[in-house]
């Protein structure tokens, strides 16, 4: 039975996570080279999103998408990414940035399965409900 794409990407985690930089490359070669031997290069695309998911995670990082209804700046994004590593207690994360002017104003931010909504659009419809109620 061929080893699944899981199954490649814990083999070259667990090959290369307490290596030293220097020999990292040396093993990736080694590791390619296998690949290549057994007919598997199909499967590197599905490898490498699952090694990321391993490293990631063994290393603390996390991914987060910052939507905004306007494009922030680095200081902004700085702030926003220092915010997001104490909330999650990680050492690193990864920010991906995205407009949407239905926002009005604020950001939302997404990491993990948690949302955090600070849209202007978020706290009209929360105004709204409040209004309607009474």
């Amino acid at each position: 039975m061929k080893p699944t794409s899981k199954q490649y990407a814990q083999a070259l985690f667990e090959t290369i996570k307490d290596a030293d930089t220097m020999h990292v490359q040396g093993k990736i070669k080694q590791f390619v080279k296998i690949l290549i031997k057994h007919h598997q290069t199909s499967m590197l695309k599905e490898i490498i999103s699952y090694f990321n998911a391993l490293w990631n995670k063994d290393k603390k990082i996390i991914k987060a998408e910052i939507i905004s209804a306007r494009k922030f700046n680095e200081t902004i994004i700085k702030l926003l990414s220092c915010y997001i590593i104490k909330l999650s207690q990680v050492s690193d994360v990864f920010i991906s940035e995205s407009i949407d002017k239905n926002l009005l104003g604020g950001f939302v931010i997404k990491y993990g399965d948690k949302i955090l909504d600070a849209s202007l659009r978020k706290q009209l419809t929360i105004i709204n409900y409040q209004l309607s109620m009474n």
